[in-house]
Order: structure tokens, then sequence, then C-alpha cells
């Protein structure tokens, strides 16, 4: 019995054998294919890679042209603020002026004037 299974192994080894082996075949062609997808993958990063470090150049120029522009909209906003204030305080002050001087005209105008009697003469008085 003993000798019955030692030359079923004898027999079954070789196909065991050829069996692994081509199946190691297959796991090393895998490998070998899933390395060059890698490989081709890596290589498409690089370009995408480079075509981003353009496009960001491009965009590094916007953005420094758009930064410019803000600025200036600000140094303007800054400005016209500034006037506006300056005029806002000089039309307070010509209308404090102003309001003054109606007043002081007003006072003027309405000081008393000198009164003046009428006196009716008896002669006019006749004629009635």
């Amino acid at each position: 019995m003993l000798e019955d299974i030692s030359s079923y192994a004898s027999l079954l080894l070789p196909v065991f054998a050829g069996i692994l082996l081509v199946l190691l075949i297959i796991l090393v062609l895998r490998i070998l294919s899933f390395i060059s997808r890698v490989d081709k993958t890596v290589i498409n990063i690089d370009e995408i890679l480079d075509v981003s470090k353009e496009y960001l150049g491009d965009l590094k120029t916007t953005v420094h042209t758009i930064n410019n522009v803000s600025m200036s909209v600000e140094a303007v906003r800054v400005t016209l603020e500034r006037m506006i204030k300056k005029y806002y305080r000089k039309a307070v002050t010509e209308v404090a002026e102003v309001k003054a001087w109606i007043k002081q005209f007003m006072e003027k105008n309405a000081q008393p004037e000198e009164t003046t009697e009428v006196v009716v003469r008896k002669e006019d008085k006749k004629d009635d």
C-alpha cells in the first residue's frame, strides 16, 4: 500500500509541478503587465504635471494682473472716499455760513422800523 501511494505520488508530482509552473508563469506575466501599465500611468502623470505647470504659469500671470487691478480699484475707492469726505465737510461749513448769513440778514430786517404817526388834520375830516 505504501508502495502504491509512492508510485502514484511519483506520477502526480511532475503533473503538479507543471501546473504550478504554468500558474507561476501566468502570475509573472500578469505582474509584468501590471508593471507596464504602472509605467505608462507614471509617464501620463508626468505629462499631465508638465501641462499643469504651464497652466499654473499662465494662471500666475492672470492672478498677478487681477491683483494689480484690484489694488488699483482699492486706490480709486480710497481716493474717492477722501474726496467725498473733504467735499462733504466743505459743504457743511458753507451751508453753516449761508445759514449764518441768512440769519443775520433776517435779524437785520426784523428790527422794528421807525413808526410814523399819521396825523389827521381837522380839515381832512370835514371832507368826510
